[in-house]
């Protein structure tokens, strides 16, 4: 099977300044494969605090299930904005 991921998605942490995404990390983990993806990025905006918990959750899962999750990967990401405010305000 060829190898296939999404490499944007977002969990319940990337709500900082609105409501973005409801998906917890272990269900965005458990739906990416069970549709036949090989991994998935997680790319929250301004937050890498749902990076630890799919850090600590795939360690879970692979530890639960190992032949199911040991090849599936994990790509950690953040979506960042930048400006530069003098050229706001001109």
């Amino acid at each position: 099977m060829p190898l296939f991921l999404n490499l944007h998605t977002h969990t319940e942490d990337s709500n900082y300044r609105l409501l973005d995404c409801i998906n917890k990390v272990e269900d965005l983990f458990k739906y990416s494969l069970e549709i036949g993806h090989n991994g998935i990025a997680i790319t929250d905006h301004e937050t890498v605090g749902s990076s630890v918990k799919a850090l600590h959750k795939l360690r879970d899962l692979r530890e639960a299930d190992p032949d199911k999750w040991k090849n599936y990967k994990l790509i950690l990401g953040n979506e960042i904005y930048l400006c530069n405010r003098k050229l706001i305000q001109e």
